[in-house]
């Protein structure tokens, strides 16, 4: 897993306007592409494309369409899920998408935006998608008082690495991933009750020692 960060300024992006939507054209001048915030309505086009994504890491096959449109609505879209999904549109149709967050207290009384997805349906790679759903995020993240941008990629796709790079995004060698997984309520129990095993002993320790302690008259 690689970590990269994005450094984000005014002078550095520019403005878009209204940063919950705006359109621009692509290099070809053919193809109008329009970038929104997305809600519970557009469901039906979002799982289509969150299957393809789900397709093309894991499989065909490994989430239906249904499956997919009822995990969006109750969990991605829930009131808790403090994610936001960015969609992508060229003449109308749902091309890409990108999922973050803006994240809060960071460094000098700022915030950090971190992107958790980002994804170009197979019929729109290389038009510019995905650059487009980053500079959508970058211009939102500044706009809510956010200095940097951090996102994550498999170092098994040196593709998408040197893409990012030639954003401009900063490979941060320095920073380490850690993961909880499978079963992770039971880790963090274990772990938990471990510490609260420790504490306790150490508790009872401290009560038998005053207890042995003599009186001072």
């Amino acid at each position: 897993m690689l970590f990269y960060s994005w450094k984000i300024s005014y002078s550095q992006h520019g403005r878009y306007g209204k940063f919950e939507r705006w359109k621009t054209i692509n290099n070809e001048g053919d193809a109008r592409m329009e970038i929104a915030i997305c809600g519970v309505a557009d469901v039906p086009e979002l799982a289509s494309l969150f299957v393809e994504m789900e397709n093309y890491y894991f499989g065909h096959g490994v989430v239906s369409y249904d499956d997919m449109s009822t995990y969006l609505a109750d969990k991605v879209f829930s009131t808790y899920s403090g994610v936001t999904v960015v969609g992508a549109r060229k003449n109308g149709v749902l091309v890409g998408f990108a999922t973050f967050t803006l994240m809060f207290p960071a460094p000098l009384c700022s915030g950090q935006a971190f992107m958790k997805e980002l994804f170009t349906s197979e019929i729109a790679r290389g038009q510019g998608v995905g650059k487009s759903l980053i500079r959508f995020i970058a211009n939102f993240a500044i706009k809510h008082g956010c200095s940097r941008l951090d996102w994550t990629a498999e170092k098994s796709n040196p593709k998408a690495g040197a893409f990012y790079l030639s954003l401009g995004a900063a490979l941060i060698e320095e920073k380490q991933y850690f993961r909880l997984e499978g079963g992770i309520s039971k880790s963090f129990l274990h772990v938990l009750s471990d510490h609260q095993n420790r504490a306790d002993q150490m508790v009872a320790y401290g009560h038998r020692k005053k207890q042995s302690m003599p009186r001072q008259s």
